[in-house]
């Protein structure tokens, strides 16, 4: 009879992780494609939908960061701009992205300079090369 509610409890145990697990990859899913439907706001000229965007990925922080690195070199300057604000606001998280905020510094767009600027300075000493 132990035996038995020892195999019971490990049954139950294995399923609780084996549907964790499920659970928290279909999650990651979703934010993957929640993610890349909130930067699509950003080439909005709407500054409302634009704002609304930044606080969601902003909200969401670091995953966010590798879809934000290739949209700093975006055609659409409104684009590039949304983008390098919100790794100035989840920034230190995302050192990743310090090459490519690096290389925004020669941007066309003041302001994408400019957010890159904040957005490095937050990084400290990881951002020495800037």
């Amino acid at each position: 009879m132990k035996q038995l509610n020892k195999i019971l409890r490990l049954s139950l145990l294995l399923n609780l992780i084996f549907t964790f697990f499920l659970l928290s990859q279909e999650s990651n899913y979703v934010d993957n494609k929640e993610i890349r439907n909130l930067i699509q706001n950003f080439s909005d000229k709407d500054p409302w939908v634009n704002g609304t965007a930044i606080n969601e990925l902003v909200k969401i922080g670091e995953p966010s960061v590798d879809y934000l690195i290739l949209t700093l070199h975006d055609i659409d300057e409104n684009v590039r701009w949304c983008s390098a604000i919100v790794l100035e606001k989840i920034a230190p998280s995302g050192k990743q992205s310090i090459p490519f905020l690096i290389k925004s510094l020669n941007d066309s767009n003041q302001n994408v300079r400019w957010c890159s600027t904040i957005a490095l300075g937050k990084f400290n000493s990881d951002a020495f090369p800037a």
